[in-house]
């Protein structure tokens, strides 16, 4: 060939179009002992929202007390990366102070420790290292220059051949909260598109909360997952359009209500599709629901028609539907059938430790304790976490390939290039949180 003969035509899509047919079909690193201490997790993360991440935490604290290099960033926002790292301290998931293998900073402290980190893989030049970023939360503000400064360092190691470097995320790229437009894309798409291989969770399909797989997470887990499960589902989001929805049937907090009543109810109790609504409980989700409510306003109707129809509700569904809610939760736990909780109700603040919630919040705990593997609600960050060890097994000379038996992974990435990942529901999130702990790693 003639030096004036231009190159053969480059396939940009060549890569996509590869068929998988081993494992995960995503080997970025030949096979290793999944001890190597040349694996490092990057989480980011936003505890103190809701308890998927300190859940998540005490899931990854596993693999460091296994040898595996992990470490937490938390994310500033509504609450300060020093807020969300006391309430780890409080629930009892942050890593000791004095481990090796595992540490917890605020994002702005990210250079303190990941440099270091990825700098002591770069200098194992007898054998490439490996980063996995789990992405947990939405970054946005002064945080985006920090994962700009991260996501840099990671590709100038990738570039030099010291590391690969592989992504994870909850939720669909680009629609759910931690990479959604707006608030969280431009540093999502960063890390994203700086990464050998990209993946996410499909946010339909989760493990699930129950107060034996909560419990052995830790206390602090069983506590808080059991506060969001009572006030996510004894009370209701605002009176508006946005979210009356959810009290009809196929409703979220109808069907979870269902789910809570045929788990924890007596053999005296009547069955879910017998209990009759009294007319206090009638009364106040008419109020709930009515379109004049005050906490309603115009541009909700619009959105709360077209649920209606993607549902196939209509607004007397979800008046009998938040009615036999009301009715329920007063055969369960007595609470008045005629009062209607909100969840940003104050009170309900720290109820897991005392004050005029506390005797609701008990009063469910206790009755799902007589039903221990009974499913509360789903656990996302988990079911992620789930996938980032699944791959690590993948990737392993020493452990059972895990992706194919728990996920179904497409074969060729979406548009955003990044490769979607459904949990199949085959292992309970107790079941994948004894994997993790058993056997060194």
């Amino acid at each position: 060939m003639s030096n004036n003969t231009p190159p053969p035509p480059v396939n940009p899509t060549a890569a996509l179009d590869k068929e998988i047919t081993v494992g995960c079909g995503h080997f970025t690193l030949e096979k290793l002992d999944i001890k190597d201490t040349h694996t490092l997790i990057i989480v980011i993360e936003d505890p103190g929202e809701e308890c998927d991440d300190e859940a998540n935490k005490a899931m990854m604290n596993r693999l460091a007390k296994g040898g595996i290099k992990v470490i937490y960033l938390a994310v500033n926002g509504d609450k300060t990366s020093r807020e969300r790292l006391a309430r780890c301290d409080d629930m009892k998931v942050s890593p000791p102070q004095d481990s090796r293998h595992a540490k917890q900073v605020g994002l702005e402290d990210w250079d303190t420790t990941c440099l270091m980190n990825i700098g002591d893989l770069a200098n194992n030049l007898d054998k490439k290292g490996r980063v996995v970023v789990q992405h947990n939360a939405p970054v946005f503000g002064e945080d985006e220059d920090h994962v700009e400064g991260l996501a840099y360092h990671l590709e100038q190691a990738k570039r030099r051949g010291y590391v690969d470097f592989v992504y994870f995320t909850q939720g669909t790229f680009g629609k759910c909260v931690n990479s959604a437009d707006g608030k969280g894309k431009k540093a999502a798409s960063r890390l994203k598109r700086k990464a050998k291989d990209a993946f996410y969770t499909d946010s339909t399909k989760n493990m699930m909360f129950s107060y034996n797989s909560a419990k052995a997470l830790g206390e602090g887990v069983l506590r808080v997952s059991g506060l969001v499960f009572v006030q996510n589902t004894l009370a209701r989001a605002p009176a508006h359009g946005f979210c009356r929805h959810l009290v009809g049937p196929r409703g979220a907090n109808y069907n979870s209500t269902k789910s809570m009543y045929t788990n924890a109810k007596k053999d005296t109790n009547p069955e879910w599709d017998a209990i009759k609504p009294s007319p206090k409980a009638i009364a106040a989700a008419e109020a709930y629901c009515d379109p004049k409510n005050p906490e309603n306003f115009a541009k909700a109707e619009e959105f709360s028609a077209s649920k209606r129809e993607m549902l196939k509700q209509t607004r007397q569904d979800q008046i009998d539907g938040l009615a036999k809610m009301l009715q329920a939760f007063n055969v369960l736990f007595g609470i008045d059938e005629g009062t209607v909780l909100y969840s940003s109700d104050k009170r309900w603040e720290n109820a897991d430790k005392g004050g005029e919630f506390y005797g609701i919040y008990k009063a469910v705990l206790d009755a799902m304790k007589d039903k221990p593997d009974a499913e509360w609600s789903p656990a996302y960050d988990p079911t992620c976490a789930a996938l980032v060890y699944a791959f690590l097994c993948d990737e392993s000379a020493s452990k059972k390939s895990k992706v194919a038996e728990w996920f179904d992974v497409s074969k060729k990435p979406e548009e955003d290039d990044i490769f979607p990942a459904t949990w199949k529901g085959v292992a309970t999130l107790g079941e994948v949180t004894k994997e993790m702990t058993d056997g060194e790693f």
